[in-house]
């Protein structure tokens, strides 16, 4: 049953590097600085940020469903669309398999909810005083908040709209780990296929700690860099934390013989993953988990490291 093989046949991104993948694989090699400074400097964070400008352009057939959608999507439900459109029209997988055949499996980090859809509720409770008056908040307070507000806070809305859009009706889940999000998702899938519950599979996340409550957590939660100089650097042993950015990415996932048959373009293949987890009391990742994690991948893959041509790590830079 596990003998199928997973090619890799799309890709799609959204990044402070680049909207295309080559785009964004070049500056990666050229170890580009693509930060934004902050004026003036929030949440105690160090000033530069990854924040992206525009998402780039979306296939036109697909342009007014998406803009229809918009009004229940937040940034990262949005950037999550965008990559996984783009991987999907990359694949052509739509063309070529039933949609009952094809899913979809995406990681969430921490959703953001903006204080402003609030606002004019928690006015409608304030009273002369300027004091907020939690009874009122059921009867005064609830009716001034949009009733879909919810809709763009879950989690799963970007693996939703996917199928949505797409006419998906192959599995689909969201994996919410936060920053391992996406490698688990991309496992996910990948037992998916190897199960033969779908045939190709849209994978990534989407994730954004640039709005306020996202920088409270961060800033509250994770070691956040206050030294601009070694942002991004996740393995370097002079990392300092790391560096408040939004982003997302996609993959297209099938059979390795399937796509070969169809005449895809074969990205890469996925030979193995691992996953492990030591936590000290004091809250911080053991080593001992990225070991296990390894030795987990390599009795997959059963070739020898020296064959291997990429391991996809988590590396935070904390």
């Amino acid at each position: 049953m596990h003998s199928k093989r997973i090619a890799i046949t799309g890709i799609g991104v959204v990044s402070p590097l680049g909207q295309e993948p080559a785009e964004f694989w070049r500056h990666l090699l050229e170890d580009s600085d693509r930060m934004s400074e902050v004026v003036p400097q929030r949440m105690g964070q160090a000033s530069f940020q990854g924040m992206i400008d525009d998402f780039g352009d979306v296939p036109q057939y697909l342009d007014r469903p998406i803009r229809k959608a918009l009004k229940l999507m937040n940034r990262e439900t949005q950037m999550g669309v965008v990559a996984g459109e783009r991987a999907l029209l990359e694949s052509e997988v739509t063309t070529h398999y039933d949609p009952e055949r094809i899913g979809v499996c995406f990681g969430a980090d921490n959703v953001s909810i903006k204080p402003e859809d609030f606002q004019s509720g928690v006015a409608a409770c304030t009273n002369s005083e300027g004091a907020f008056e939690l009874g009122a908040w059921g009867t005064q307070g609830l009716t001034e908040v949009a009733p879909l507000w919810l809709l763009k806070c879950l989690p799963n809305m970007a693996a939703c709209h996917l199928g949505i859009l797409n006419d998906l009706r192959g599995p689909s889940n969201t994996i919410t780990q936060r920053d391992v999000a996406a490698n688990l998702a991309i496992a996910e899938a990948c037992r998916i296929i190897k199960d033969d519950d779908a045939d190709a599979m849209v994978v990534g996340a989407s994730g954004t700690s640039l709005p306020v409550f996202n920088l409270m957590h961060a800033r509250l939660e994770e070691e956040v860099s206050q030294d601009s100089t070694v942002f991004c650097s996740p393995f370097d042993k002079r990392h300092t934390g790391l560096a408040p950015g939004e982003g997302a990415a996609a993959l297209v996932l099938e059979d390795l013989s399937s796509a070969l048959s169809r005449g895809a373009e074969i990205y890469g293949e996925i030979l193995g993953m691992g996953s492990a987890s030591v936590i000290g009391h004091d809250g911080a990742a053991c080593g001992r988990a990225l070991v296990r994690a390894m030795r987990q991948m390599f009795r997959q893959v059963r070739v020898a490291p020296e064959s291997i041509g990429h391991i996809h790590a988590h590396g935070l830079g904390t």
